[in-house]
């Protein structure tokens, strides 16, 4: 079963969208603990090391994070551009709690009074992505790809190839898996996915072409070589099988 599950992945989307997950790559996807951080900056945020549970930030933190920002909350609600920082920086510290709902609906009041903001639109599409509300998260995407500006576009179709993925609809999920790749020809989970996706519908030859790439980039990844190994087998290559299998025996030593 090749389903991800990616609702509970933690991100961080600040919109600079180096996009890095950290997939758990079993066929059965459960992206659960992926490590991900939502404020669209995309590049890779250490955890503060003087947090003592790096897993995740905890209420109490939370309230302290809140209470810190106390003294600036008056001005920054009388201040429109202010304001809608504020009610961002807060959806980001609920992304970080995966307090989807309470992060989306900070973020429809920044959206009130910019429409415009791509990095706003998007992590509203992030929102629902986390809610499983796959055709909302959808339709912010489409949104996000129209506004000027939008430096996004990558993390944009990642996460919108995602959502059809999801959907089952694994045709324009390797559309946008595709686009990805042309910005970034080894983006690895794009590669992975597209591979997945197009071993749903029976093209073989297209998924190993997809897996071929990803094990040159990351040819520890045995998650990859397994599926590798399983198109092989639905082609009858048996003598292939053996060699992938005697290789991931190899790699898991």
């Amino acid at each position: 079963n090749h389903d991800h599950d990616h609702s509970n992945c933690d991100h961080n989307h600040n919109h600079n969208h180096n996009h890095n997950h950290d997939h758990n790559h079993d066929h059965d996807h459960d992206h659960s603990n992926c490590d991900h951080n939502h404020n669209h900056n995309h590049d890779n945020h250490s955890h503060n090391d003087n947090y003592p549970n790096s897993n995740d930030i905890n209420d109490a933190k939370y309230e302290y994070l809140v209470e810190l920002s106390e003294p600036i909350i008056e001005f920054c609600l009388q201040n429109s551009r202010a304001s809608r920082r504020y009610y961002y920086a807060h959806s980001a510290i609920l992304f970080q709690l995966q307090n989807f709902q309470e992060a989306l609906e900070l973020l429809m009041k920044a959206y009130l009074i910019d429409s415009n903001d791509h990095v706003i639109v998007a992590n509203i599409g992030s929102a629902y992505y986390f809610q499983n509300e796959f055709d909302k998260a959808i339709e912010n995407f489409d949104k996000t790809l129209t506004l000027e500006n939008s430096i996004t576009n990558q993390y944009i179709y990642q996460m919108r190839g995602f959502c059809y993925f999801k959907k089952s609809n694994f045709e324009k999920a390797i559309q946008d898996f595709n686009q990805v790749l042309s910005f970034n020809p080894n983006e690895s989970q794009s590669l992975y996915h597209k591979a997945i996706a197009n071993f749903k519908l029976n093209k073989f030859n297209d998924a190993l072409e997809s897996l071929n790439v990803l094990v040159q980039i990351e040819p520890h990844n045995l998650q990859a070589h397994k599926l590798m190994a399983e198109i092989h087998y639905q082609l009858g290559d048996l003598e292939q099988v053996k060699l992938i299998v005697n290789k991931m025996r190899n790699l898991g030593n």
